[in-house]
């Protein structure tokens, strides 16, 4: 696969993007390959365990740090701590070859988000935005990133992993704004902050609904349905 990156460096609220030869491949087989290009509405569905074509990894000064997820052809949406890094440098890389330049950075306000857009379309496909928040015992799945080694650290590569996992009550999770899942069920690696939390819809079909944060006591994610009309008023999506 070709190996890109779009290289966005961080100086306080100035964010610009060049692209360059990624050092790190990343494992999302298929992302140009899968539906319609730039469908904004295609489902993360038939092939959910597989693959992540909507999935971006954030690098801070070249040490892989954050996940990213895109949820619309200019709109990508991480941790907000995932992007304060006065002076740092911060790859966003893709599997693809599109060029883009980071326009700029949202940071919700209280939670631990951040919108990022750029000043052009990056192909799709997204990951739709799910609308309400699951019960308690629903399933869920999740996806993190882990670093695989052969030989040297010249050999090094990230490889998307997911997990399957089942959402717990409120009450132990300790915040309305946040989504708890059970530890046993899996939990992605705890310092890969911004990694989605998907869920089934009404319609069979694959939602976002989380991003990580903490993993203790138990894996917490901020509960994007609670901020849905926040996304879409600087979005529109």
């Amino acid at each position: 696969m070709p190996e890109f990156a779009k290289k966005a460096i961080l100086h306080g609220a100035a964010l610009t993007v060049v692209t360059v030869a990624a050092a790190v491949a990343v494992g999302l087989a298929g992302r140009q390959s899968e539906g319609e290009i730039g469908s904004a509405s295609r489902p993360v569905d038939a092939d959910f365990t597989t693959s992540g074509p909507w999935d971006a990894r954030l690098l801070v000064d070249g040490e892989d740090t954050c996940g990213a997820t895109i949820i619309g052809p200019r709109w990508m949406i991480t941790a907000a701590r995932c992007v304060r890094h006065p002076g740092a440098e911060i790859d966003v890389v893709f599997d693809s070859e599109d060029q883009a330049t980071v326009a700029s950075v949202r940071e919700h306000p209280s939670a631990d988000l951040a919108l990022v857009r750029l000043d052009q379309d990056v192909a799709g496909p997204y990951a739709p935005l799910g609308a309400e928040r699951p019960l308690a015992g629903g399933r869920v799945r999740t996806y993190g990133w882990s670093m695989s080694c052969e030989g040297d650290e010249a050999e090094c590569k990230a490889d998307l992993q997911a997990a399957s996992s089942t959402l717990v009550t409120a009450e132990s999770c300790g915040s309305g704004a946040t989504i708890c899942v059970d530890r046993d069920e899996g939990c992605a690696s705890e310092d890969d902050f911004g990694r989605p939390l998907f869920a089934p819809g009404p319609d069979g079909r694959w939602y976002l609904i989380g991003l990580s944060g903490d993993c203790v006591p138990s894996p917490a994610y901020a509960d994007l349905t609670r901020y849905r009309d926040w996304i879409k008023q600087i979005t529109d999506i």
